[in-house]
């Protein structure tokens, strides 16, 4: 007698067309179980008129869009759960998506209690840290009253970086068994360049024939630590005026930020040397990825698994130079699929960046451990197939 298939809703507050990484992560876990054979079907928040760009079209799965994300909603939403035999809902989560004072998603697992529906969570985040204050410190202690709701009810919790997966364990013992580490992957698919169309792309956004560019991609956050990394261009222009720094991906000019970073590119005097590329389709922000030579990210807390900006540079096969940080997880390896520094160690970072960009052939050897990364650890069908292992499922 065959087994009925795996019965899946997932609930993401964004969703494509909207532009967030957790909305296209949810999409593209959505499309690889789908391959697998499991039923999946997808709701999310109604952001129709967010002001996406008009070329990421809707995805024709999704399920239902939700108005609001209230008590009354949700509870509205179970019954649909229970009437369509779902043997899983699947909550993607981060703090705050699902609206700053709402809590009716963390209930989803306790008013699940009873029901044959189990409940697995995805944290792309969780007790993330405040800004000092009054107002900022009782905020922290709703999200992580919130958190911890969420934590406490569900049946499988996934988080994308093994550290912290040991650092709940050690915090909360009697959870370990329902705690899980799965990477993130990557919506930005490798679109194949020939050198003309290579050169060509490099010659629009002024880039020379002999630059040696250097890039980054993803959201622009004070995590990144840009401003070290411009530091670190500005110590090395002098002995390599042919450096170019491009900025993969969307900005908003009036972001304190982003006016930050102008800020300290206009007082480095770098502004010749910086490329900004603005918003692109998944298209567009591989080729701009191809024409990296050197890949370097700086964020605060490390190179990680939970950072789908740099997974599109692994599986882009680019050389890579990033930070050494606590989420930083032991495949990450040294010399071997990139090269690791020290956070904001401005002289080590400008060393590790000079010596690859004379040595062709260590960039090679790093091209060739970033690729093999992704495949044996980043790819979505090793992601899904994970995914459905911790469901308790064998498809």
């Amino acid at each position: 007698m065959n087994r009925p298939p795996l019965r899946i809703l997932m609930i993401s507050a964004t969703f494509p067309p909207d532009v967030c990484g957790v909305g296209d992560y949810t999409a593209q876990l959505e499309r690889a179980l789908r391959h697998l054979g499991v039923h999946v079907d997808v709701v999310a928040s109604n952001r129709a008129n967010s002001g996406n760009p008009p070329e990421r079209q809707p995805i024709s799965s999704l399920f239902r869009r939700m108005e609001k994300w209230n008590v009354r909603a949700v509870v509205g939403l179970l019954k649909t759960v229970r009437k369509n035999g779902y043997n899983y809902i699947h909550i993607q989560y981060t703090p705050n998506f699902y609206g700053p004072l709402s809590f009716a998603v963390n209930l989803i697992p306790w008013l699940l209690l009873g029901s044959r529906c189990r409940t697995a969570v995805t944290f792309h985040e969780i007790y993330a840290p405040k800004l000092g204050g009054y107002k900022n410190r009782l905020l922290a202690f709703y999200d992580h009253f919130k958190d911890t709701m969420l934590l406490m009810g569900s049946s499988v919790s996934i988080l994308t970086v093994p550290d912290r997966v040991a650092r709940l364990g050690r915090r909360f013992p009697w959870l370990r068994s329902r705690l899980h580490a799965i990477p993130v992957g990557t919506g930005v698919r490798v679109v194949p360049m020939t050198i003309e169309e290579r050169n060509a792309e490099r010659a629009r956004l002024g880039i020379g024939a002999d630059d040696f560019l250097l890039g980054s991609f993803g959201t622009m956050h004070v995590d990144r630590h840009y401003d070290t990394l411009f530091r670190t261009l500005h110590r090395m222009i002098d002995r390599h005026p042919r450096l170019r720094f491009a900025i993969i991906g969307a900005y908003r000019e009036e972001h304190p930020y982003y006016r930050f970073l102008k800020k300290w590119i206009a007082d480095l005097r770098l502004d010749p040397y910086i490329v900004w590329t603005g918003y692109g389709n998944e298209e567009a922000v591989s080729r701009w990825l191809s024409l990296l030579d050197l890949y370097v990210m700086t964020d605060v807390r490390g190179a990680s698994g939970r950072k789908s900006s740099l997974i599109a540079a692994l599986g882009h096969g680019l050389p890579i130079v990033s930070t050494r940080g606590r989420d930083t997880p032991p495949d990450f390896i040294d010399g071997e699929n990139m090269a690791l520094v020290e956070v904001d160690d401005e002289q080590a970072l400008s060393d590790r960046i000079e010596r690859l960009v004379q040595d062709t052939t260590e960039r090679n050897r790093l091209r060739a451990g970033a690729s093999d990364l992704f495949s044996s650890c980043f790819a979505w069908e090793s992601i899904a197939q994970e995914t459905i292992e911790v469901y308790g499922f064998r498809v």
